[in-house]
């Protein structure tokens, strides 16, 4: 038992031991990444994946967004086109001047006119009606009634007007 102990301790043999401890972690080190699955093609597949998932939703929300965004655009609701028509109120609220500006602005087509014309008789009573709400329920005005009358009535008149300044904007924009 002696014998082997002080084998262990004698300066070859420990030279050789620590030299194949070298070795052997050096061909651990070296084989390594040879015996581990290569997982790029994997990882390049998944990326792939992700970014064509990415893809469909941003299309799917900008179609969503450029639909909000087309109300005058789209087709004309049957109940605005009946009303419409039956004023006639294309003939009263509608001209070449305003037809050129809704060219102009990227509305074409009779759905956009038939939704401006009726946005336009539409909104003055609108602006009108909240207006008058507002300044004789919710504001806390220590004016006469004439007085909030006569400017829920300003209201209205912007109200007329306020179709034609959305389509300037949006030739502007353009």
């Amino acid at each position: 038992m002696n014998t082997l102990i002080d084998k262990f301790f004698e300066g070859n043999f420990l030279f050789g031991f620590f030299a194949a401890i070298a070795v052997a972690a050096t061909v651990v080190t070296l084989g390594m990444p040879y015996l581990q699955k290569n997982q790029l093609s994997t990882r390049m597949r998944y990326v792939a994946n992700e970014r064509e998932e990415i893809r469909k939703r941003e299309r799917a929300r900008l179609h969503a967004e450029t639909n909000k965004r087309t109300a005058l655009k789209g087709e004309a609701k049957p109940f605005i086109r009946t009303i419409v028509d039956r004023l006639n109120l294309r003939d009263v609220f509608s001209s070449e001047d305003t037809l050129l500006q809704m060219k102009m602005a990227g509305f074409r087509g009779q759905a956009p006119i038939t939704v401006f014309v009726f946005l336009r008789m539409i909104l003055p009573f609108v602006f009108f009606a909240l207006s008058a709400v507002y300044m004789f329920s919710i504001g806390n005005f220590d004016q006469p009634a004439s007085i909030k009358l006569l400017i829920a009535m300003g209201f209205g008149f912007l109200g007329m007007y306020a179709p034609n300044l959305y389509i300037n904007n949006r030739i502007k924009r353009r």
